[in-house]
Formats: structure tokens, C-alpha cells, sequence
């Protein structure tokens, strides 16, 4: 690709992405546009979350997101995970020759692959990855150049978008259950309807957890008080720690808790909701959780949401309690 090109590409995407509103459809613009330019049939950007201290893939052409949405890569591990700690680019010709003891993997039709850090400032903020281009021709180092220049306007995109979701933050701060740390829900009602209207018109999947702790009033009359608050601070610590940052936790009253989250979908909010189960019940001893499940239809309002959510909890609790259900109709 000729600089002049380069140079039009590079404005054209600065011109896109500081159109576009959300870290995700930035993003979703970047590795759309890229992949494009360069003939990658599959790509991904993929993002580093310094509260979980692990890289999550938020963007990705070519195949759906719904196949990786639960991963998360450590830094160091993997090609994505090295790329980012090490903040060099990786391109490979051919797997085969470049690692002679790691036949390339099934899903990709090609042997060659680029691999960049996106850089802001000092650091890497996250990792562009590209493979399968049409006519399976490699990529090379004149891809890089391109990827480098194209990558450059993200990074102040991303610093935009940092600061608005610190902006959030702080006004999250301001409507939190003292006791917990977990949102009010004044709070949680609110914003979960805004987000149910918005992945409504978007088309995108979002899922609900309903989650009751199991037998908690004769724990708090037998242990006292003060060991029922402690145990309602500890489950909604386990739910925000296994939950991501982006998900809504709420205390709605009593020991009863809820997560919302966006771009989820049933069977994702399942695997999660199984994994706060586990933890409560080996790190809560003898504390343990019921949690209801439930996913956004197009004809679905956020109170039907809410409502079928409590029907899978009550599901829960009727078959013996410390259990996971989804509704169904």
C-alpha cells in the first residue's frame, strides 16, 4: 500500500472512530476496517483490563463473538498474551517454519498471521491480530507499517473512552449499597432498563443473574448481625470478582443480588453463574447460592426480564437450593 493511501486510510478511520461512541464499537470499527485493507478474512483487538490484570477480545472479523467472549489471556501467555507484554509485533510467514513443534491450528485456513501491540503512549493498551488472507498470501512487513499507521488514532480513542468510563465510575460511587459496595437498586433498575433498550434496537444478546442466598436468616439469627453483614459484604464480592467490570451488581434488598450484563449470552451467564455457585460454596462455608438466569428477547421488556429471572430462582430454590436455573417457557 503506497504512503499516500496510507495516509488516506489513517484519516478516513481517525475521521470513523471519533464518530463512534463505546469501546467496543470502536474497536469493532478498527478490526472491520483493517481487516478489510489488508484481505484478512478473520481478525480480533483484543484489550487489556488492568483491574482483572488479563486481556479480554472485544472486537472480531470474520467470526462471532459469541465463540470467545469468556476467554480471558494473561500477559505472557499465548501469542496475544506475549505480543502485549513484550510491545513488539509479531508476523509470521508460516507457522509451520516459524514453530516446527506447533502444527497450525485447525480453524485458521492459513498459515500466516500478523500480531501488533496497540500502543498509547508507554504502554500497550492491547493487540490487533489478523490471519487467512484472501489468495493465502502471508503477511509481511509492509502489513505492519500499515497496521501501525491505521492503529495509530485508536489509541487516543481508547484513552477517550477510558476516561469517560471513569467519569462513570465516579458517579458509580455515588449511588452504591453502603453495606456491600454493590449499586443500589435504584440504580441497578434504572440503568439496566437503558441498557435493555439499547440491545434491543442493537440486536445484541444481554443476560440477567437473579441470586438469593440460601438459608441466610437462620444464619444471621444463629451467627448475629455482624456475621450476616460480613457474609452479605463477602457474596457480593465473590459476584463483582467473577463478573466483569462492565456488568451491573446490585444489592436489590436483603440477600438478594443481581448482575446485569450486556453482550452475554444465556449459555455464557450459565458458565459464569455456575462459577460464582462453586465459589461461595468453597470459599462461604456454610453459605450457599441459588441464582435464576435469563436472557433478552426481542420481545422481552426489562420487567419481563426481571420477572422471568425470579422465576428461574424460584425454580432454584424449589429443587433444593444451591443450584443454578435458566428459564425456559
Amino acid at each position: 500500500m503506497r504512503s499516500d493511501e496510507l495516509l488516506r486510510h489513517s484519516s478516513a478511520l481517525a475521521q470513523r472512530i471519533f464518530q463512534t461512541k463505546g469501546e467496543t464499537a470502536v474497536c469493532q470499527q478498527v478490526v472491520d476496517m483493517i481487516a478489510s485493507l489488508l484481505e484478512a478474512q478473520q481478525g480480533s483487538i483484543t484489550l487489556y483490563r488492568p483491574r482483572e490484570q488479563d486481556l479480554v477480545i472485544v472486537a472480531t472479523h470474520g467470526y462471532p463473538a459469541v465463540l470467545i467472549e469468556t476467554i480471558r489471556i494473561r500477559p505472557g501467555e499465548s501469542v496475544i498474551g506475549g505480543v502485549f507484554a513484550a510491545g513488539v509485533p509479531l508476523v509470521v510467514e508460516d507457522v509451520a517454519t516459524h514453530w516446527s513443534d506447533r502444527p497450525p491450528r485447525r480453524r485458521y485456513r492459513s498459515r500466516s498471521f500478523l500480531c501488533a501491540p496497540i500502543i498509547g503512549g508507554r504502554e500497550a493498551l492491547g493487540v490487533v491480530s489478523l490471519t487467512d488472507r484472501v489468495g493465502g498470501q502471508p503477511f509481511d512487513a509492509d502489513d505492519l507499517i500499515a497496521v501501525r499507521a491505521l492503529t495509530t488514532p485508536v489509541a487516543l480513542a481508547l484513552a477517550r473512552e477510558q476516561l469517560a468510563a471513569r467519569i462513570e465510575e465516579l458517579s458509580r460511587e455515588m449511588v452504591t449499597d453502603t453495606l456491600t459496595g454493590a449499586f443500589s437498586r435504584r440504580y441497578f433498575i434504572t440503568h439496566a432498563e437503558q441498557d435493555c433498550q439499547r440491545a434491543r434496537r442493537a440486536g445484541s444478546a444481554l443476560a440477567l443473574l437473579m441470586l438469593d442466598i440460601d438459608n441466610f436468616k437462620q444464619f444471621n439469627d444463629s451467627m448475629g448481625h455482624p456475621a450476616g453483614d460480613d457474609m452479605l459484604r463477602r457474596v457480593a464480592s465473590t459476584l463483582k470478582q467473577t463478573v466483569r467490570s462492565s456488568d451491573i451488581c446490585a444489592r436489590l434488598g436483603g440477600e438478594e443480588f443481581a448482575a446485569l450484563m450486556p453482550e452475554t449470552s444465556v449459555a455464557s451467564a450459565r458458565q459464569i453463574a455456575e462459577r460464582i455457585r462453586e465459589r461461595v460454596t468453597q470459599h462461604l462455608h456454610p453459605v450457599s447460592v441459588s441464582i435464576g438466569v435469563a436472557g433478552l428477547t426481542p420481545e422481552c421488556s426489562f420487567q419481563d426480564l426481571v420477572q422471568r429471572a425470579d422465576q428461574a430462582l424460584y425454580r432454584a430454590k424449589a429443587e433444593g437450593k444451591n443450584r443454578v436455573r435458566v428459564w425456559t417457557p
